[in-house]
């Protein structure tokens, strides 16, 4: 079309102005495909059903899809986006829902959102040393590759802190947001920092206590020798 010499191509569509490369259309049910050029370069490719458009693709390479999409692997119906593969992302990429990897992830950094005017009703977290020391610190291997790995097991993290538990839409595996134990861990060094602090002050009063035993028994030694009674020798029990 447009064209005298096809070559060995099953369709050939030359157009050198800026009107539409490809048009295929129907009216009932409705439905077009259109591939759009200028000066033969190709500059948007789009499909439309029932009027809206489902799938979109620029020249700036900047796409659109209306359904879910997969990418070496069938889409499914559960995500917008399926990945069979691995993937690398250089630059920002933000997610607006919740992404789920089978497999490892690696990153310079990760930042989670913590500013205080995004949050409301800030307070300490009760009790967190025993709610720690509730959850197991375990090793395990993995069922799906035997790997070794080490962690918590969800169910013990959810009986304390059931709100860093999720399960998933599929099967209602629970997952655990790692990531939100650091405050009551940090909770829970600053109850043993003020544990100990208490416990030191509580030793120095005893050795303060020794201490003044012993000048007590000194004297007493030296108020007996300068009678002639020699003053029994100190208890090493009261040595501080």
């Amino acid at each position: 079309m447009g064209v005298t010499t096809p070559g060995t191509a099953k369709l050939n569509v030359a157009n050198s102005g800026s009107n539409v490369g490809l048009y295929v259309g129907n009216t009932s049910p409705f439905g077009q495909a259109q591939i759009e050029m200028d000066g033969g370069v190709v500059t948007h490719i789009w499909a439309a059903e029932g009027g809206s458009r489902v799938f979109s693709v620029t020249g700036g390479g900047e796409g659109y899809f209306a359904g879910n999409v997969g990418i070496g692997v069938a889409p499914s119906s559960t995500y917008a986006l399926d990945v069979s593969g691995n993937t690398n992302v250089t630059g920002n990429h933000s997610v607006g829902g919740n992404a789920v990897i089978t497999g490892s992830t690696t990153a310079l950094s990760y930042y989670h959102s913590s500013d205080a005017r995004l949050k409301t009703d800030i307070r300490p977290i009760p009790d967190a040393l025993d709610k720690l020391l509730s959850i197991q610190g375990v090793e395990f291997n993995w069922k799906k590759d035997g790997r070794s790995d080490m962690g918590v097991v969800a169910q013990d993290v959810a009986k304390v802190f059931p709100n860093v538990v999720s399960k998933s839409e599929n099967g209602g595996m629970m997952t655990v947001e790692y990531d939100s134990l650091i405050g009551p861990m940090i909770e829970a060094i600053r109850t043993l920092k003020t544990e100990n602090d208490s416990m030191k002050a509580e030793l120095a009063e005893i050795h303060a206590s020794l201490k003044a035993i012993k000048e007590d028994n000194t004297r007493l030694r030296s108020i007996n020798a300068g009678d002639g009674v020699k003053a029994p020798e100190p208890s090493p029990s009261v040595e501080p």
